[in-house]
């Protein structure tokens, strides 16, 4: 603007026009390539922060699932701990009542008992591991509805910043135009 001031004040000769107009484009040409090249850049480092999100977020699964399964074997080797207890205590129980004259026909009944309770048990068993990995399928199933949520919102949003910063430059340019379009008349009318 100050250049182009100076440029109808001193009445410039055609040589010096010519070399004054070719030092304006060289200076947009290179803003605009500094502006593309920036872009570039942010560009390259939002798709490596991405990258590194989605390994964070994967390594995290990872080491939940992980865990899940280490607390199944922990609830596993508890459960053997527990049975394992439960028949020495039914054992010595019985001991105890073999030695104060119980008869030998109520034990086989026990027996039958024990392998209908096992069975029981069993089945019970499996109904809550159903249960278990049902609630982890709808959990697991819910994070990534909302992560996805989080995402698209995201992009929206980066996606409106975009063309807010590019309404904004637009503007500007229009606006320098426009005055660049006054100061031309103004020196054709002063000519």
């Amino acid at each position: 603007m100050v250049l182009l001031a100076l440029f109808l004040k001193k009445k410039m000769n055609a040589t010096e026009r010519t070399q004054f107009r070719m030092t304006e484009l060289k200076k947009l040409k290179e803003n605009k390539q500094f502006r593309e090249e920036w872009l570039e850049q942010g560009r390259k480092k939002h798709e490596v922060s991405m990258q590194i999100r989605k390994q964070r977020e994967e390594n995290d699964f990872a080491f939940e699932l992980t865990m899940h399964k280490k607390r199944e074997q922990q609830k596993e080797i508890q459960k053997l701990k527990s049975e394992n207890l439960l028949r020495d205590e039914i054992k010595d129980f019985e001991a105890t009542l073999q030695r104060m004259g119980a008869t030998s026909s109520n034990q086989s009944i026990d027996l039958d008992n024990e392998e209908q309770n096992k069975k029981d048990s069993e089945l019970y068993i499996r109904k809550i591991k159903m249960r278990k990995l049902e609630e982890t399928a709808a959990r697991k199933d819910r994070e990534q509805r909302r992560r996805k949520t989080i995402i698209e919102q995201q992009k929206m949003f980066q996606e409106i910043e975009e063309q807010r910063q590019q309404e904004i430059f637009i503007e500007k340019l229009l606006k320098k135009s426009k005055e660049e379009r006054l100061l031309a008349e103004e020196f054709v009318y002063c000519k």
